[in-house]
């Protein structure tokens, strides 16, 4: 996006240096209440030449910047602004490290029966999720790909490891939760290859894989 400059029509006498609010704010790092309280109204407010839809310019006198840029009252303020910005990044912080401990205390308890039943349930429960949601895609078979077998048992057993579903559709619903959504998924794929080594790689596989999106209903609609 081309920057906003005042443009100075050829052969006219040299106005003073000037600086727009957004030079202001992104340069100099003046917030919008200080330009309002130190500055007051702008020099000047030509017309916007690169998009002449938007409102005027906010144009001030560089000089007039610089000499208050020098005075208490700026760095008064301008301490004020960065003690705000410490304490939001202090509250995100200790709330990033609130939603990880809610998942580190999270008991993952993944069901443990023999493979070919677990085989078996988690084909029935892919199959039947297929019919469910009218998706096109091929039913899951014993005779099927042994990589399409453990994908869907992997699957199934994140789905009914109780509050592993739960939990990743709180975490869907909170700001800045990616990082715990990741270590959720990372925990409840190594207790599953802890438990089933035989799915070891599958688990491996799926946890490198993109953040899905968690299901409206648990263990209801999910993605497989």
């Amino acid at each position: 996006m081309p920057e906003e400059r005042e443009v100075q029509p050829p052969g006219e006498r040299r106005r003073p240096a000037r600086v727009t609010a957004t030079q202001l704010r992104v340069e100099r790092g003046w917030t919008p209440k200080m330009i309002r309280e130190l500055l007051g109204e702008p020099d000047a407010r030509p017309p916007n030449r690169n998009y002449p839809s938007r409102p005027p310019l906010k144009l001030y006198d560089l000089e007039r910047v610089e000499e208050v840029e020098r005075t208490d009252a700026f760095f008064e303020l301008l301490d004020q602004s960065e003690a705000r910005k410490d304490s939001a990044q202090k509250g995100k912080d200790a709330q990033r490290m609130r939603i990880l401990d809610e998942v580190e205390r999270l008991e993952l308890q993944v069901p443990q029966m023999e493979l070919r039943h677990l085989v078996v349930e988690s084909i029935e429960r892919y199959n039947a999720w297929v019919d469910e949601q009218d998706v096109d895609r091929p039913y899951v078979t014993l005779h099927s790909h042994v990589l399409d077998v453990m994908r869907v048992m992997v699957h199934h057993l994140r789905f009914t490891t109780p509050g592993y579903p739960e939990m990743q559709q709180k975490l869907l619903c909170r700001t800045g939760a990616r990082e715990a959504r990741r270590r959720l998924n990372e925990r409840v794929f190594q207790t599953i290859a802890e438990l089933y080594p035989e799915l070891a790689e599958e688990c491996r596989r799926q946890n490198q894989g993109p953040l899905e999106a968690a299901p409206a209903v648990p263990g209801d609609d999910e993605e497989w």
